[in-house]
């Protein structure tokens, strides 16, 4: 009983007097930490170890320079732009920065990465709206259409689900319950079977066992929803004076996909339990990605076209997710996307460039 009275004293002060440090909000990470994980990635990623390093703001990457130090882009977007089992140095964001610093006579680059898993351009319109981060930035560049594609293939409500409530848990809370969920042998035995190939060999078989569709669930109203929501973020950043590059997302589907490559493939479940063929995903994309350049032109903001690399299977590993040369790709075309739009020694672009880049 006095251990009980003694851990319930401790943390009511903890909460009161020292509360734990909160990045401010969904998208963020807790500040200041550094990981190193052995072995820790799926096969499907290429295994081994691999590092993540977050700065003292809650995003991943360094930390930034001086307001006039650097000029400040911050990557937006699903677990595309997470790239969560990815090293540091091979995620798609860090190596645009590595790219764009190459360039002699240029202002510095910084590129900070808040990626976030299961999050759709509705979670990406809230995190800036209520982000402080907003006005310390000067261009966010959002990768996005997949999570929102997969919500509405799959009638799932996630789509407008708020993010993760921001209750303030105190360190003791936090300790015992990521205690507890190391312990769990269910979490344990997904742990060894998403690092040994079991856990996507599932999803895969589950792909291959299932029915399949040609005929895509009715877009409209979740295209919609998407396009108003890209115009909402355009609206924001505009409003702060901070510079908005949209970018389209890929796939490794095509049509007549060869036998062979579709082994790295699942996902693209629907709603009644089939799964949408590979011509069907194919569609999918292209109107995710045609409703974000529609958005790009009705708002006049910037688009950056990443849909070239769909059907190129050796950049991905499942139908959504680019692995380690996929993500050296993605980098590519970004960095070689700002380095057509800069102007003269700066990186803000000529104020009617972006009506140039649509096709």
């Amino acid at each position: 009983m006095l251990g009980v009275l003694l851990f319930a004293g401790a943390d009511g002060l903890q909460r009161k007097f020292i509360p734990p440090r909160n990045a401010g909000g969904f998208h963020l990470k807790t500040p200041n930490k550094y990981s190193v994980f052995g072995d820790a990635r799926p096969a499907w990623q290429g295994g081994g170890d691999f590092h993540l390093m977050i700065n003292s703001r809650g995003i991943r990457g360094p930390e930034w320079p001086a307001r006039a130090g650097a000029y400040r882009v911050l990557c937006v977007g699903d677990s595309v732009t997470e790239c969560l089992y990815l090293d540091d140095r091979k995620a798609w964001p860090a190596l645009v920065m590595d790219r764009l610093n190459q360039e002699k006579g240029m202002p510095r680059v910084w590129v900070g990465n808040v990626g976030e898993s299961g999050y759709t351009s509705y979670h990406h319109l809230l995190f800036l709206k209520e982000s402080a981060l907003i006005r310390e930035i000067d261009c966010v560049v959002l990768l996005v259409g997949t999570v929102d594609l997969v919500c509405a293939v799959h009638g799932s409500a996630d789509v407008v689900k708020l993010p993760r409530a921001r209750k303030s848990k105190s360190w003791f809370e936090t300790f015992f319950k990521q205690a507890r969920k190391r312990l769990s042998p269910e979490r344990r035995q997904t742990a060894a079977a998403d690092a040994d190939g079991e856990g996507s060999a599932a999803h895969k078989s589950a792909r291959t066992e299932a029915g399949k569709s040609d005929a895509l669930p009715d877009l409209t109203a979740p295209l919609e929803r998407h396009r108003q929501w890209l115009r909402e973020i355009a609206d924001v950043c505009r409003a702060h004076g901070v510079r908005l590059v949209l970018a389209s997302t890929a796939t490794p589907c095509r049509n007549n996909l060869r036998p062979e490559d579709t082994g790295i493939l699942w996902g693209g479940k629907m709603a009644d339990g089939r799964y949408l063929s590979e011509a069907a995903v194919v569609r999918a994309f292209d109107a995710y990605n045609a409703a974000t350049a529609d958005a790009a032109r009705e708002k006049k903001v910037e688009f950056a076209d990443l849909s070239r690399l769909s059907g190129r299977t050796s950049l991905f590993c499942d139908i959504w997710h680019f692995n380690e040369e996929g993500c050296r790709q993605v980098s590519r075309l970004v960095a070689e996307y700002f380095l057509g739009q800069r102007q003269g020694h700066g990186w803000q672009p000529a104020a009617a460039r972006p009506l140039q880049n649509w096709k």
